[in-house]
């Protein structure tokens, strides 16, 4: 079983998770995460999910992600 590479990278000062993803050989970035560090909404999951409702062909191309949480908590990022 292989393991899952993950990593956080900031934007200024804002962290941003990632995914290594072995099968396309590609770094696979936290949608929300991005949001937060790009804009200026107090709730950068609600923002990503008004964008992919507004905005199609957003949604095609990404996936859900299971990510640890600030605290500990495994999540699945919108």
């Amino acid at each position: 079983m292989s393991s899952i590479k993950t990593s956080i990278r900031f934007f200024d000062t804002i962290p941003v998770r990632l995914v290594w993803d072995e099968e396309t050989l590609k770094w696979w970035l936290c949608a929300a995460d991005v949001t937060a560090a790009v804009t200026d909404t107090k709730n950068p999951r609600v923002y990503w999910a008004t964008v992919k409702r507004r905005h199609a062909e957003l949604f095609a191309n990404c996936r859900q992600l299971k990510l640890q949480a600030a605290d500990g908590k495994n999540t699945t990022p919108m």
